[in-house]
């Protein structure tokens, strides 16, 4: 069905392109959620339409930003100086992080709205083109949160992800495989870059004295790229004839949001636990690793059975083999004469069991699609990272002036770790794909 949407400061429309005929109009109370993409527009109405609408568009965040400065103005009219809204004045979607709108003029989409937070009441803005509305029977739209912190962005990230594991696939779209792989490639992208941003913010704060108003900002745009990265995870299960392993991959990706936000907030309230700090790193890594799962999920990669078993028992091997390493190179620490390169070495076999435990993660997270070409690089990243922190402790035990049977015994335990890693890496080489693979490119 072809149509275009008409928004105005009290309804919002689905206009018959060739006469301007108003086909179906929804007060703005009576809508649930909205989600914007770059290539979508999605509106959910509850029990006021039978399905949930999904317009192709460019101008997404623009209709977004419209919307949410129109209901801007209805709550602040409704609420006054602190009062609370009542059940009989509507349901009212909240706003997740859009603020007032003023005239908006971009190419492809026009404004009839004159300056002033979303126009005077009655005025209409719609989008430039005619847009193809796709009705789908079942799907995942993103609720709407007010996130005032970091905490309260890191628990709405957890309720879409509960919401996610409740919700279908749609099964009719107007757009192919190809074009859905593509759009949860861009909301994957953008979850992972303002994931980046978040934790630039936090590493250059000052530590007595963070922005939480820019942290904040920072983190509502990150729930709402999570949201539409799981609406896209949806679609594209959906047009790829339903794929729960895509789905659970892609609320990894959420949870990893989710820890991400909540270890920015722990920083926040305790800037000087490098633990904490170090806890944030990691929940950034595991957002590398199930952006790469999830995409080579969303590309039909699929390993077999018994290839997942053998990569993820040879990881258990390196995380072994680097905790025997730590425990050497403590044992062998008293010995040690050089104080300089004895902290060296306690430090990288430190680093080395961390960098053992994250390549574990990333095994038991991409070992289903370890055969995709992207989820290889990222394993062997982190096996390199781990590789670099035994070079480094077998220098400094090298030179410890420790006993020489100590020293050998230690340099032996880590050839142990690099002969895990060889092995992990073979297993993650021979990993052969599930005879129904379905492959395509994003």
């Amino acid at each position: 069905m072809l149509f275009r949407s008409g928004i105005t400061s009290t309804h919002i429309m689905k206009i018959n392109p060739s006469n301007g005929q108003v086909i179906k109009e929804f007060k703005l109370g009576q809508m649930r959620r909205w989600a914007a993409a770059p290539k979508s527009f999605t509106l959910d109405f509850g029990d006021y339409d039978d399905d949930v609408t999904t317009l192709l568009t460019d101008e997404g965040e623009q209709m977004s930003q419209q919307i949410a400065g129109y209901i801007d103005i209805l709550l602040k009219k409704r609420q006054g100086a602190g009062q609370v809204i009542t059940d009989d004045d509507m349901d009212m979607a909240t706003v997740v992080s859009s603020g007032q709108v003023r005239g908006v003029a971009k190419k492809g989409f026009t404004s009839t709205t004159t300056s002033g937070a979303g126009g005077r009441a009655g005025q209409m803005s719609m989008s430039g083109g005619a847009q193809r509305g796709v009705m789908m029977s079942e799907g995942f739209v993103p609720r709407a949160f007010k996130i005032e912190n970091l905490d309260g962005a890191s628990q709405a990230v957890k309720t879409m992800v509960e919401d996610s594991s409740q919700a279908g696939c749609p099964q009719n779209s107007n757009m192919t495989v190809v074009q859905w792989q593509s759009q949860l490639a861009q909301n994957t992208d953008q979850v992972v870059a303002q994931s980046g941003k978040l934790v630039r913010e936090v590493e250059s704060a000052p530590p007595d004295n963070m922005d939480a108003a820019l942290l904040c900002a920072t983190a509502r745009q990150l729930a709402m790229n999570t949201g539409q990265m799981l609406a896209a995870a949806h679609s594209t299960a959906g047009a790829m004839g339903g794929d729960d392993h895509l789905l659970a991959t892609a609320r990894s990706v959420a949870d990893a949001v989710a820890k991400l936000l909540a270890a920015a907030d722990d920083v926040q309230n305790s800037p000087h636990d490098q633990d904490k700090r170090r806890a944030l790193h990691a929940a950034m890594k595991q957002i590398e690793d199930n952006r790469a799962a999830l995409l080579a999920a969303a590309r039909g990669y699929s390993t077999t059975k018994p290839d997942q078993e053998l990569l993820l028992a040879a990881a258990k091997a390196v995380a072994e083999a680097t905790a025997k390493l730590l425990q050497s190179t403590q044992n062998t620490s008293n010995l040690m004469t050089s104080p300089n390169h004895k902290q060296s070495a306690l430090a990288e076999a430190r680093d080395a069991l961390a960098a053992a435990q994250s390549l574990l993660n990333a095994c038991k997270t991409m070992g289903p699609v370890a055969l995709d070409p992207d989820c290889k690089g990222q394993l062997l990243k982190a096996a390199r990272r781990l590789q670099s922190h035994i070079q480094s402790l077998e220098s400094a035990a090298a030179n410890s002036g420790a006993p020489q049977p100590q020293v050998d015994g230690l340099l032996n335990a880590a050839r142990d770790v690099q002969d895990a890693i060889a092995a992990l890496l073979n297993a993650a080489e021979a990993s052969e794909a599930k005879p129904t693979d379905r492959k395509s490119v994003v």
